[in-house]
Order: C-alpha cells, then structure tokens, then sequence
C-alpha cells in the first residue's frame, strides 16, 4: 500500500463507503419488503392489531388477563390513529426484550394505554351528540 498515491486512497474509501451504503440500502428494502409480505391485504388498523396481539402476546404471564382485557377495550373504541399508536407504545415498552418480565409490567402497560383510552373516550364524547 506504499506505492499507493493519494487519489487511490481516497477513491478506494469511496468504494467501500458506498458499498457499505449499499448493503444498508438493501436492508431498508427487506425490512420494508417482509413487513408488507406479512399482511399484504390489510388496513393499518387490521395491521395494529396484528401487532397489539403480538405485543399481548409477547407480555405471557406478566400481563394479567384483566389488564389485556381493559387494553383490547381501549383499543377496540379508539380511532384509527390511536390504535396504531397504541400498538406502537405498547411495542416500544416491549423492544428491550427484558421488560415482558417485569413484575410490574401490567401498571406498565395500563400506564401506556390508559391515555390513549381517555382520549378515544373523549373522541367519542365530542363525536356523539347530546
């Protein structure tokens, strides 16, 4: 590499900077591609309860079934909006891996989800006459 001049260096940089961007591109791609692979012909609400359940699921015994009860109930009155950002939230909380095994993941999860319920609840009031 000591016969190599300047402009080689730097054009062999480029190279692998744009192969690596490449490969990042491509992961972007497959992701995007798997997501939609998965629930091809559904709505977005139909996809956050995909993934609410999955996220229930995910939680097992630290959730109580009352909780998941009283989560499905705040999803079932939301809006398309607050469905998928109480998906989302409930995913988040979720992410690390250790959190579907915190003793109090249920005061966790309610916590998430009880706001989003208030504010559906509000929706509904503002949106029903009388």
């Amino acid at each position: 590499m000591s016969d190599w001049t300047p402009w080689q260096i730097i054009a062999l940089i480029a190279v692998f900077g744009a192969l690596a961007l490449g490969i990042a591109a491509l992961g972007v791609w497959y992701s995007l591609a798997r997501e939609s692979r998965e629930w091809p012909d559904l709505s977005p609400e139909d996809r956050a309860a995909g993934r609410l359940g999955e996220a229930i699921g995910e939680c097992g015994a630290g959730l109580t079934v009352e909780a998941a009860e009283e989560v499905l109930a705040i999803f079932a009155r939301s809006s398309g909006d607050q469905k998928r950002a109480l998906a989302a939230a409930i995913r988040g909380l979720l992410a690390d891996g250790r959190s579907a095994h915190l003793p109090d993941l249920t005061t966790r999860v309610l916590a998430v989800a009880r706001p989003l319920g208030g504010a559906a609840a509000a929706d509904e009031r503002i949106a029903t006459p009388g």
